[in-house]
């Protein structure tokens, strides 16, 4: 598999295309930090939870020892209680602006759809790009369109996958933003090669492959 990741209007462009950019980053990240949860994370990331994680429940004097808090947390996370903490403090600012709101939807739907629940993981997409639309928030629609064919394509409903990623990159093209264009192309390239339609596929690899030169110059004109 091929792995691809100063007017006030220019600064407020920058910042939006900063967030769409991270908010993605962050989905991607969010699959190590529930697999860790669910007990199947990454060693040094299990043995970071449990060592930081050891020390706050002694300073919250939920425990006398560092031995007694790793053992307490060791029993929530291979109870499942760690992760369904998690989950609803993900869900705790439903209270908060629409902006928020979409986004806290769109969190949730990532979420569900690293653990595979993927008629949930639809669900809360849907609820995100509702919001969404509704206040054209160009970077979160990409997001969720971008989600919304990772999980079609996990699903195998492959035409499916291929329309919201078309959407994902008609919504990242509006950005202009290069690094999202990269991401969105490599999807798009999973898709195409998944479906056996290998000239489109191919389309989108150089496409995303001409922005990570892109990219890769932009970055060393800066440090000229």
């Amino acid at each position: 598999a091929f792995i691809i990741e100063e007017s006030s209007g220019r600064k407020w462009a920058d910042k939006t295309m900063n967030l769409a950019i991270n908010a993605i980053r962050r989905a991607q990240e969010t699959e190590e930090a529930i697999e860790t949860l669910k007990g199947q994370g990454p060693d040094d990331l299990t043995e970071l939870v449990l060592t930081l994680g050891s020390q706050m429940v002694v300073l919250a004097k939920q425990a006398s020892t560092l031995d007694e808090a790793r053992e307490y947390l060791t029993q929530s996370i291979e109870s499942g209680k760690a992760l369904e903490k998690f989950l609803k403090t993900v869900e705790y600012d439903k209270q908060h602006n629409s902006i928020d709101l979409s986004n806290t939807y769109s969190n949730i739907g990532f979420c569900y759809l690293y653990l595979k629940q993927y008629d949930k993981a639809e669900e809360y997409f849907f609820k995100s790009l509702d919001l969404a639309n509704q206040l054209s928030i160009k970077h979160q629609i990409a997001i969720i369109n971008y989600g919304l064919a990772d999980l079609k394509l996990k699903q195998n409903r492959l035409n499916d996958a291929a329309d919201y990623s078309k959407k994902n990159l008609k919504a990242v093209t509006e950005i202009g933003s290069f690094d999202l264009l990269r991401e969105a192309h490599q999807k798009a390239f999973e898709i195409y090669n998944t479906k056996k339609q290998y000239p489109e596929a191919i389309e989108h690899l150089n496409q995303s492959m001409a922005y990570t030169d892109s990219l890769f110059n932009e970055t060393k004109v800066k440090e000229l």
